[in-house]
């Protein structure tokens, strides 16, 4: 009979125990995202799940995408260094970190891609020939083509460099600066370009901030497609954009505002404006010498 007592009292204890236990350690509200995930403990995101819904995106294959403004930018020079030295410092890197991240896990099966986008496309019939050698996916080679896949990766940030220096030179040479329409590539380009279902999705964009494009000059009510000294001082948001980029890190490079303080307008119009997208990740630079550059590259894609 004492032993039947004991042992009741012993499960009543361990019953009040689980019910005193919460289930689940964590007390933010659940994660919200479609594919099913597990709470990682860490609730500092304010939801249960871990970001990419426990997926560690920096595992996931890169999906890079390089957008380069051809304006008269390319004829400035700051720090003592030209804007050309500078974009191709950057261009090299980021195809170097593409290259050295396909050989860091088993290079036959990786699906990494790299690309360099111009928009609108010049009408140099020369750039588009070149631009063709600046778009690489790795998933695209067979089984029976390891050997082309793997010197393809290997030699990938010496083709971006010859490449991209003919197409500078030959902007240069001509005077024929093409510009860009980085409102009009968000509007329209920006998902289908850059973005891939099951991969870390990157986009880098070289400017000098000044959003710009003579066949894009919109200005309705109190927002306009552009950004000019003159937007910025009468505080002109960018023309929302009707995309969801939630999918797609941004990481604007060598901005170069004039007067120096408008930059920080600059950075606060463009990230107001990816915020509407609902961009994942996202950074404004200002411009810098390519050794500072290389540190935020690096600590934004790591």
């Amino acid at each position: 009979m004492k032993t039947k007592i004991i042992i009741a009292a012993i499960i009543a204890a361990i019953a009040l125990m689980i019910v005193l236990i919460p289930s689940d350690p964590c007390t933010c509200s659940q994660c919200t995202c479609e594919q099913p995930c597990k709470c990682d403990g860490n609730c500092g995101n304010g939801n249960c799940c871990t970001p990419s819904c426990g997926v560690d995106s920096t595992k996931m294959p890169l999906n890079l995408t390089v957008f380069v403004d051809l304006s008269d930018r390319m004829t400035k020079d700051s720090n003592g260094t030209t804007q050309l030295e500078k974009d191709m410092a950057i261009v090299n890197q980021l195809a170097d970190f593409v290259s050295k991240k396909s050989f860091s896990g088993n290079i036959t099966t990786a699906k990494d891609c790299f690309r360099v986008k111009f928009y609108p496309a010049p009408t140099d019939a020369t750039i588009n020939n070149l631009a063709e050698n600046l778009d690489v996916d790795l998933s695209q080679f067979s089984r029976n083509e390891m050997e082309k896949k793997m010197s393809t990766a290997h030699d990938l940030a010496k083709t971006v460099s010859d490449n991209m220096k003919v197409i500078y030179d030959n902007s240069m040479r001509q005077a024929n600066y093409i510009g860009c329409d980085i409102w009009g590539f968000f509007n329209t380009k920006a998902k289908p370009y850059c973005v891939k279902d099951g991969y870390r999705n990157v986009l880098v964009v070289l400017t000098d901030g000044y959003i710009y494009h003579i066949n894009n000059l919109i200005k309705e009510e109190n927002v306009a497609t552009y950004i000019t000294p003159q937007t910025l001082l009468a505080k002109t948001p960018l023309k929302p954009c009707n995309q969801d980029l939630s999918d797609l890190e941004v990481l604007f490079l060598e901005v170069n505002a004039e007067p120096q303080t408008d930059f920080v307008k600059i950075q606060e119009t463009i990230g107001e404006w990816l915020k509407g997208m609902k961009v994942k990740k996202f950074d404004i630079v200002e411009t810098d010498l390519p050794t500072n550059t290389k540190t935020i590259i690096d600590s934004f894609l790591k």
